[in-house]
């Protein structure tokens, strides 16, 4: 190497670091003085950019951003729109592009998203390429662990756009530290990164980029994989890919370096420097520079096992992995981590795991203590790995052949173990069995209870009974009166006996999933999603395994995740959840399998009719009816049960009133007249009636009847008895405006305490006592009819207030809120200018809403336009300012 080459290398990492415009500068500087030096420097970084030209070293969505970015350019587009998007602020900017914090624009509806441009210096044909490859490669991929695509477009010059999924998340390796996460932990961290690595191979999309900062953690747990702005498609994923326009040095495979073509194996060794990173904050070779190939790359060193590189680290990165020290974290990654991470990283791809599914099964194995495959299957270590699985048992045989007699101590102390367990069995079931008629511990749902005193009985004699030989027992015992005592509506109670059946099974991962599941449904129930999402997030993560199989306790945490996410306005995860429940399910033929789908599907539909949408919705009961078809009745009912709200918003009476009828028939026949469920389709069935236009007052008998079958089945605490009452304020209101308005009252109260002043049953019966209110304001005198008034304005603005923040729909409760406005402001003459106005923007706004979601034709809709032109003039503002106070007409 001449003298001029070498001070052009050394002059190389400076300049290469440089924005475009710097670099420009700087060159032309050192032209002046130096022209043989200057030439010598740029054809260096001639063959950077003509096979590296972006070195993307931290470009993500959000998470570590490269500060090389022209800031004046990027800060240009903030206040512009791009199609229905405002650019509100820079989340970062790489070599290719810039992502700004975006949100929407056009009044459809709110939402925050990332929205990705390309520089404008960067808009070469191969770049934009590039991006046009990642937009269409994200719009193949729907899993909970990748940012999904929500839109895009091209601007007007030509360079394209998109948006994507908000992420607010830490790098992967940054969180594990911060969280002090132990090895187990980190493995199952890098497995959910595996699992939607794999997800994208399977559909022949190599991410090419894997990397901390493009494995993002949000505050839940969950892994997110984003930028797939070096992405390509192969046919086989084993062959050619389109061109390279970056590397991450450090995570990119050898073979990508010297320019070979990239594979699944590239990405596999990529995924095998961040278990590295995870294990010890090392690598498993020493960093080359990238210009090394322009002076001949000198030859690859091998790979150093993690325990050998964890003995060479600081002491802190052994406690941030919850061990004593470097010994300790050294000797828990001898053998297995070793020999998964060596063969993750090899030279050779051919050497490398032959797909992500190998690498997850192999990290699972180690999980799970069986043999991973990287080891081979030595006689000796497999019997190694199965002893260690069965410590316990293999220490009593050893202690049977080593000293006769403690080995037949030891079984005689299990033999009496057994018989204790039976015993405490047996006691615990002759409780159930004295009290409620029932020796099951497995649940209490085909023979509820039908008085608070036998579960409170129960519970005493359980109690009563020295169960502390055998804590799981009695965990099961209180979770079935968990159950029933949520079935009786005392959510708190049944709140406190899965808390302690929890912490009886903490150290069982089954029941304690099952306990997790159940705790995460009561915490939803009451509106308390916050809670339950960190319940279930937490159950998830203590599985042994990230594949669900269908596992019933599994699916029950991914649903009640899912519901904590809606109930949080975290409708992208509620979905993804949802989605991937959805897919776990599928993969068996299991009976509580495939009634779990039907579930979810009609989870969605519900969540599309608190949206409004009711096409989505209608196409979720289709086929959940289809999917229910070949199971039981109980699951067929369910189905019918969930469509009757969505036919009365649709205007199918006459249905609806037939499959109320048809089901309340069905149930009576199967499940007897005194069953909680015949109960409430009795009330089902009477409510749909006095929803239903034209129809004849119902008649007293017939509401006295499902007042006594309600609050024999189900107690007077419980929010179907809240339903009940809401329905006889309907009734009362008829004739009784003040009845109407206690009743409802009433329900509002009891739903408050057990459901939440948020949940949105909760916020329907608040709509229902406003619409008793303004009828008792209608009817009373001038003077006691501002107060209703009032009253119901501030149920209503609470309920269109919590059902803007979480962006449904509302157009009744904007009609209804207007009604009172305008009825107020015929009795507050002067006064009554300000609320016509705001009645006329509500009104607006709701014939918008009814019109976008029930269409134009819908009686909601015709209802809205019809007060909107009568009951709003211009001129009858001016009267109404000037007129005196009046009683309503």
């Amino acid at each position: 190497m001449s003298d001029l080459e070498a001070r052009a290398l050394d002059l190389f990492d400076k300049y290469v670091d440089l924005t475009p415009s710097q670099r420009s500068a700087a060159l032309a500087r050192l032209k002046d003085r130096e022209p043989a030096l200057h030439d010598a420097l740029l054809r260096l970084l001639s063959a950077d950019a003509a096979t590296h030209p972006l070195e993307v070293a931290a470009f993500d969505l959000l998470g570590e951003v490269s500060t090389r970015d022209d800031a004046d350019d990027a800060s240009a587009r903030i206040g512009n729109r791009l199609g229905p998007w405002r650019i509100d602020h820079v989340l970062g900017s790489g070599g290719m592009g810039t992502v700004y914090g975006a949100s929407r624009a056009d009044g459809q509806y709110e939402k925050q998203v990332a929205l990705k441009c390309m520089r404008t210096e960067m808009s070469s044909p191969a770049l934009i390429d590039a991006f046009m490859r990642e937009r269409n490669h994200l719009a193949q991929l729907d899993h909970p662990h990748i940012a999904p695509l929500l839109d895009g477009g091209v601007e007007a010059d030509g360079r394209p756009w998109f948006a994507m999924r908000l992420v607010h998340g830490t790098a992967m390796d940054l969180w594990a530290d911060q969280q002090r996460l132990g090895l187990k932990e980190r493995i199952h961290l890098l497995l959910q990164a595996c699992q939607a690595l794999r997800y994208a191979h399977d559909r022949r999309v190599l991410h090419q980029d894997i990397k901390p900062g493009n494995l993002l953690v949000s505050t839940d747990g969950r892994v997110h994989l984003v930028d797939f702005g070096l992405s390509a498609v192969t046919g086989s994923l084993h062959g050619a890919v389109a061109p390279r326009v970056a590397v991450s040095n450090g995570y990119t495979a050898p073979e990508v370096l010297s320019g070979g073509a990239a594979s699944v194996a590239s990405d596999l060794y990529s995924l095998g420097v961040m278990l590295y990173q995870l294990l010890v904050g090392d690598w498993p070779r020493p960093l080359l520079p990238l210009h090394a190939s322009f002076i001949g790359r000198p030859s690859v060193a091998p790979a150093r096992a993690p325990s050998a590189l964890a003995m060479s680290t600081s002491p802190e990165l052994a406690v941030k992995r919850d061990c004593q020290d470097l010994r300790h974290l050294s000797k828990r990654l001898q053998g297995d981590l070793d020999a998964i991470a060596l063969k993750a990283v090899a030279l050779k791809p051919e050497d490398r795991y032959a797909s992500v599914g190998a690498l997850i099964d192999d990290l699972e194995r180690w999980l799970t203590r069986h043999p991973v495959t990287a080891r081979g299957h030595r006689r000796a270590y497999v019997l190694g790995r199965f002893l260690q699985r069965n410590a316990l048992a293999s220490a009593l045989a050893a202690s049977v052949f080593v000293v006769g007699a403690a080995g037949a101590g030891v079984l005689g102390w299990l033999h009496r173990q057994d018989r204790q367990t039976l015993h405490d069995t047996q006691a615990v079931s002759s409780v159930f069995e004295q009290t409620l008629g029932s020796a099951t511990l497995s649940g209490l749902a085909d023979t509820r209870p039908s008085s608070r005193t036998l579960l409170e009985k129960t519970e005493s004699g359980l109690r009563a009974l020295s169960l502390d030989a055998s804590p799981a027992i009695k965990a099961r015992a209180l979770a079935s009166l968990a159950r029933s005592y949520a079935a009786l509506g005392d959510y708190r109670h049944a709140l406190a006996l899965a808390g302690e059946a929890h912490r009886l099974l903490s150290n069982e991962t089954v029941g304690d999933t099952e306990t997790r599941a159940m705790l995460a449904m009561l915490l939803n129930l009451q509106a308390r999603h916050a809670e339950a999402r960190d319940v279930a997030t937490q159950g998830l993560q203590r599985s042994t395994s990230t594949q669900t199989n269908a596992n019933p306790s599994t699916l029950a945490l991914l649903a009640e995740l899912a519901r904590a996410h809606w109930g949080l306005s975290e409708y992208d995860a509620a979905f993804d959840a949802l989605a991937f429940a959805q897919r776990s399910a599928a993969g068996t033929s299991s009976q509580a399998a495939l009634d779990m789908q039907v579930e979810l599907l009609v989870l969605r539909a519900q969540w599309h009719l608190q949206l409004l949408d009711l096409a989505a919705a209608d196409i979720d009961l289709r086929s959940a009816a289809r999917a229910a078809s070949a199971r039981a009745p109980a699951v067929q009912e369910s189905v019918g049960e969930a469509r009757l709200p969505l036919l009365m918003m649709q205007e199918r009476y006459a249905e609806a009133s037939e499959r109320a009828t048809t089901l309340l028939d069905a149930r009576r026949q199967r499940l007897g007249p005194h069953h909680p469920d015949t109960a409430r389709s009795l009330r089902l069935q009477l409510d749909v009636a006095s929803r239903t236009p034209g129809n004849a007052p119902l008649a007293t008998t017939a509401a006295q009847a499902a007042r006594d079958a309600i609050l024999a089945t189900y107690g007077a605490r419980h929010p179907e008895y809240a339903q009940l009452l809401l329905l006889e304020a309907r009734i009362a209101s008829r004739d009784d405006a003040r009845m109407g308005v206690s009743l409802a009252r009433q329900a509002v109260q009891l739903l408050e305490s057990t459901l939440g002043p948020r949940h949105p049953v909760t916020l329907d019966a608040k709509e229902e006592q406003a619409m008793a209110l303004l009828a008792f304001a209608s009817r009373a005198p001038a003077s006691s009819a501002p107060q209703p008034l009032r009253e119901a304005a501030g149920l209503l603005q609470e309920v269109i207030h919590a059902t803007g923040q979480r962006h449904w729909p509302a157009p009744g409760a904007r009609h209804l809120l207007a009604q009172v406005l305008l009825q107020r402001a015929r009795l507050d003459g002067p006064a009554s200018v300000a609320d016509r106005r705001q009645a006329e923007t509500l009104l607006q706004d709701a014939l918008v809403e009814a019109s976008r979601h029930f269409g134009a034709r819908h009686a909601t809709t015709t209802t809205i336009r019809a007060t909107l032109v009568q009951d709003y003039q211009p001129e009858a503002v001016e009267a109404t300012a000037a007129a005196p106070r009046s009683s309503p007409p």
